[in-house]
C-alpha cells in the first residue's frame, strides 16, 4: 500500500510518521481482484456487520447507509467494495473484536460516532465500529411529539445550544423536534401520531452516510451545505441536497407555500465521490512519487464549486476565529443568511399558533414549553448565521494554477454585510419580535413530576424565564459583532475593498448604537408613561444595558487584540449615547415611567464615570 499525502483541499483523517514529518491519508487496503479490469471487486472487501441488537426496523436504514458509499468506489474502478452482513441470533462472536467492523445499538444519551483503528506506520484502517444511541431513535419512535426523551432531566431547550458541540446525532434530535412541531402546528399529523416513516427513513440513513465516511478516513466538510439555492432545495429530483454527507444538514422544512422535498439528503454528494477518488483511486504508482502527478489533478479541480470545503477548524468559535460565513453545522442553501430569513417566517408562523395547535384535551401544557423552547432554539442559530456576514471572508484553498483558482480571501461583499445587519436590526434588537400574546406565555408550564431521570424540584423556576433566555442571545450577538477579532478583521478588510464599497468600523458601532437606542430619536410628544406601558420596554432596557457594558470595556478594559480605533469610536458613540439622553428627558422627565426614568438616569451616570475613569487610564 502506498502511503498518500493529505492534501489541505481534499481533506482526510491525517496521521504523522515520524522522525520526518510526513502528513498521510487513513483508509482501507483495498486491491482490485483483476488488476487488468476496468471494474473489478476488491480482493478483500469493507465488511460492515449489523449487530442483532439493532431493531428490525432500522436494520435497511442503516443497511442503505452503509451501501451508498459503493456508488463512489464503482466510480473509480470497484464494484462491491463495501458488504453488509447481519449478525444473527444464534451468532455470538463479540462486536469488540477487531476482526468485525460493526454497527451497534448502545443505550445512553442522544449520539452516534464512528471511530476506527488505524496503524499509525501506514495509515491503513485496521477496524471501524460504528456506535448509534438507541435514545437518539426513541425520541423519534415514541410519541415524538412531546418533543424531548422524557427519560432525561428536562431542561430548557434553548440552554442546551451551544456553539462547541459537534455531534450530529445530538444536533438531529433538536432537528427532529423542530420538524415535529412544524408539523402539529401545519396539521400535517396527529399530535398522537407516529413519526412520518419518509423522515424516519431518511434521518437515519444520513446519519449512517456521515459515520460510515468517518470509518473511511473522511473529515468533516460543513461547507459542503452550499452546494445549492434555497430554490433547489425542495425538488426532489434532486437526491443530494448538500454536497458532502459529511456536513450536518438540518432538516429541510419547506415554506407553507411550496410543496415539501426530501427532509435529508439521500445519497452521497461530489464532494464524497472526490474524496474517495483522491484516497483509493488505483493509480498503478511503485513510489508515492510516482502518484502525485495524478493526485495532484484530482486535487486541482478543488475550485468547482461543488466541492465546496471547511472543516472543524472553520467553524472553531473559540475568540470567533471562524471566518467564512458560508462555513457552519446546520444550514441548507448557498446564502446561509437567505436560509436564516427563511427559517424566521417559519419561526414567526410557527410561534403564533403553538397553544392552539399543540396543547391537547387532556394533557398538561408542557408540551407547549418543549415546543416554544424548541423554536427559540432555532431562532438562536439562526441569528447566529447573520452574525458571520459581519467582518467575514470566504476562504479557498485552491493552489496557484489550479483551474478557475481563487485568491485564498475573498472579503464579504459590503452590501452583504449591511444586509446582514438590517436582519439583525429587524430580528434580534427589536423587541418585536418578542412580541409574545399572554396566553401563550401563560402557557410555558414545567413539568411537575419527580422521579429517576427527571428531578424538577431543582429547577430555579417554575415558569419559563423569557427576559434571561432572550437577553442570552442578544448578549451572544454583540459579544461577536464587538469581539477584538471581529473587529479588527473589519478593520483589516476597509484596505481589500474599493473606499466605496466597505463596511467600516465607524458604521458598525453608529448602526448598533441607532438599534439599540431607537427610542432616543422619539419625542414623548407629551404622552405620559405608564409603568405597565414603558417608553422603553423590559426587553430594550436589557438589550441596552448589555451594549453600554461592551462600549464601556472597550473604552476601559482594551483586550490586546482591540484595534485602537475601536476604543475611541466606543468612547464616541458613549459620548453620543449621553447626549441622546440628556435631549430625551429634558424638561419631559415628569412624563416617564419609572422603569425607564430609573434606566436612563442610571445609564447616564455609567457613561459618564467610564467617559472619566478613561482619560486616568496610561495607555502604552
Amino acid at each position: 500500500m502506498v502511503q498518500l499525502t493529505s492534501l489541505p483541499r481534499v481533506k482526510h483523517k491525517e496521521i504523522t510518521i515520524l522522525p520526518l514529518l510526513v502528513r498521510g491519508t487513513t483508509g482501507w487496503h483495498l486491491q482490485k481482484a483483476d488488476m487488468n479490469a476496468k471494474v473489478s471487486p476488491p480482493k478483500k472487501p469493507i465488511i460492515f456487520h449489523i449487530e442483532k441488537t439493532v431493531p428490525h426496523r432500522f436494520r435497511s436504514y442503516i443497511r442503505q447507509g452503509i451501501l451508498e458509499w459503493n456508488k463512489a468506489f464503482e466510480k473509480i474502478g470497484f464494484v462491491d467494495a463495501i458488504e453488509v452482513r447481519v449478525q444473527q441470533d444464534d451468532e455470538n462472536w463479540d462486536p469488540e473484536d477487531a476482526r468485525y467492523n460493526t454497527v451497534r445499538w448502545i443505550a445512553g444519551a442522544s449520539f452516534a460516532i464512528g471511530p476506527s483503528r488505524v496503524n499509525p506506520l501506514s495509515g491503513q484502517i485496521l477496524d471501524a465500529d460504528i456506535l448509534i444511541n438507541e435514545g437518539f431513535i426513541r425520541s423519534w419512535q415514541r410519541k415524538y411529539m412531546t418533543f424531548f426523551d422524557q427519560v432525561q432531566q428536562e431542561r430548557d431547550n434553548w440552554i442546551g445550544f451551544s456553539p462547541f458541540k459537534c455531534e450530529m446525532a445530538s444536533g438531529l434530535s433538536h432537528q427532529m423536534n423542530f420538524m415535529a412541531t412544524t408539523m402539529a402546528i401545519r396539521e400535517l399529523t396527529g399530535l398522537n401520531g407516529e413519526m412520518p416513516e419518509e423522515y424516519l427513513g431518511q434521518a437515519l440513513k444520513a446519519l449512517t452516510m456521515h459515520e460510515v465516511g468517518h470509518t473511511l478516513g473522511l473529515r468533516h466538510n460543513f461547507k459542503a451545505s452550499s452546494m445549492l439555492s434555497l430554490d433547489q432545495l425542495n425538488d426532489k429530483d434532486r437526491f443530494a441536497l448538500i454536497g458532502s454527507v459529511m456536513d450536518y444538514g438540518p432538516v429541510n422544512i419547506a415554506p407553507k407555500s411550496e410543496a415539501q422535498g426530501n427532509y435529508y439528503t439521500t445519497t452521497i454528494g461530489p464532494w464524497d465521490y472526490w474524496a474517495i477518488e483522491y484516497a483509493y483511486k488505483p493509480i498503478g504508482g511503485n513510489t508515492l512519487e510516482d502518484e502525485l502527478p495524478e493526485l495532484g489533478e484530482i486535487a486541482a479541480r478543488a475550485a468547482s464549486p461543488e466541492l465546496a470545503y471547511g472543516t472543524d477548524g472553520d467553524v472553531s468559535w473559540y475568540r470567533y476565529r471562524d471566518l467564512d460565513p458560508l462555513v457552519n453545522r446546520w444550514d441548507l442553501g448557498n446564502d446561509p443568511l437567505a436560509f436564516a430569513r427563511q427559517r424566521m417566517e417559519i419561526i414567526s408562523e410557527l410561534w403564533t399558533e403553538i397553544v392552539d395547535k399543540v396543547a391537547i384535551e387532556g394533557v398538561g401544557y408542557q408540551r407547549v414549553r418543549r415546543a416554544f423552547g424548541t423554536l427559540l432554539n432555532e431562532y438562536s442559530r439562526v441569528m447566529f448565521l447573520a452574525t458571520r456576514y459581519i467582518g467575514g471572508q470566504y476562504h479557498h484553498r485552491d493552489h496557484r494554477g489550479d483551474p478557475n483558482g481563487r485568491l485564498p480571501f475573498v472579503p464579504v461583499s459590503a452590501d452583504k454585510q449591511r444586509e446582514a445587519l438590517k436582519f439583525l436590526k429587524e430580528h434580534a434588537l427589536s423587541d418585536k419580535a418578542f412580541d409574545f400574546p399572554p396566553e401563550l406565555l401563560n402557557s410555558l408550564a414545567i413539568s411537575r413530576w419527580s422521579h429517576w431521570g427527571i428531578d424538577n424540584q431543582q429547577a430555579s423556576r417554575l415558569d419559563y424565564p423569557l427576559h434571561r433566555l432572550i437577553l442570552n442571545n442578544q448578549r451572544q450577538i454583540l459579544d461577536r459583532l464587538f469581539y477584538p477579532n471581529i473587529l479588527a478583521r473589519i478593520q483589516d478588510t476597509e484596505l481589500k475593498f474599493d473606499k466605496a464599497n466597505t463596511l467600516t468600523m465607524p458604521k458598525l458601532f453608529s448602526e448598533i448604537t441607532g438599534a439599540v437606542w431607537s427610542e432616543l430619536g422619539h419625542k414623548l410628544g407629551g404622552k405620559r408613561w405608564l409603568n405597565s406601558d414603558p417608553f422603553i420596554s423590559s426587553f430594550r432596557r436589557g438589550l441596552q444595558r448589555e451594549h453600554l457594558k461592551i462600549l464601556i470595556k472597550l473604552v476601559l478594559e482594551v483586550d490586546s487584540g482591540t484595534p485602537e480605533d475601536a476604543r475611541s469610536l466606543a468612547w464616541q458613540n458613549l459620548g453620543f449615547i449621553n447626549g441622546k439622553i440628556g435631549k430625551a428627558i429634558r424638561g419631559d422627565n415628569n412624563n416617564l415611567d419609572d422603569y425607564t426614568s430609573a434606566h436612563l438616569g442610571e445609564s447616564q451616570v455609567r457613561i459618564q464615570k467610564a467617559l472619566d475613569a478613561s482619560f486616568q487610564i496610561e495607555r502604552r
